[in-house]
């Protein structure tokens, strides 16, 4: 049975299936790594910002151990959590928080 037919007479799967053809998609045009900070997680999306500020969305079941705030990086396929990138962002994201608290104080 062909994509099309099955489109055709499963409605119902057709947008899943694609949506998964389209993710498999961004995963695999990279030709490079690619660093990305996931601002949020929106409806069952990851949001993805790049080093040049310009967001993608991945589906966060292909990702589950993923959480906001953190770093990965996505190379032919796969993904990798930075574990000292994501430390090291959240030790900073906690001092400015700490410094506007203390500002405010005053």
């Amino acid at each position: 049975m062909s994509k099309e037919k099955m489109y055709e007479e499963n409605p119902d799967i057709a947008w899943p299936l694609r949506e998964f053809q389209n993710c498999q998609r961004n995963f695999m045009v990279r030709d490079h790594p690619q660093k990305y900070i996931v601002e949020a997680i929106e409806d069952g999306y990851l949001k993805c910002e790049d080093e040049h500020g310009e967001f993608e969305y991945y589906k966060q079941s292909f990702m589950p151990d993923i959480q906001e705030n953190d770093v990965i990086l996505i190379y032919q396929g796969r993904y990798t959590k930075l574990e000292d990138e994501t430390a090291e962002r959240k030790k900073r994201i906690d001092g400015k928080l700490e410094r506007l608290l203390n500002k405010n104080k005053k």
